[in-house]
């Protein structure tokens, strides 16, 4: 069978058409694939968070943080680069309570 691969972006509305030549009919399969943001966490030399966010090419991405894991606030945006990957270090708060981070899509 044939395939169509094709960059979906976020919040768009895609309408799929597919004739068939000769009124042919078939079946349609539509895998749709999208990678979870991850956030993997380290400590610099000066003792300061750093972070390798891990997601989808060219999505932009929300850092989130939190001191009860309940209330979360935006912090910084970064566009993953079209390799998926993209290091983070200092700018982030780190005063106060413990405090977690997050990645999610705005």
């Amino acid at each position: 069978g044939e395939a169509l691969q094709f960059p979906a972006s976020a919040g768009t509305i895609y309408v799929i058409s597919v004739d068939g030549v000769l009124s042919t009919k078939g079946d349609i399969a539509l895998n749709i694939a999208m990678q979870s943001p991850s956030l993997a966490a380290a400590v610099d030399a000066t003792g300061k968070p750093s972070f390798t966010l891990t997601g989808s090419a060219d999505l932009d991405y929300v850092i989130q943080t939190s001191t009860d894991l309940s209330n979360w606030r935006s912090v910084m945006t970064y566009r993953v680069s079209a390799g998926g990957v993209i290091q983070i270090s200092g700018a982030l708060p780190t005063s106060g309570s413990a405090r977690y981070f997050r990645a999610v899509l705005p």
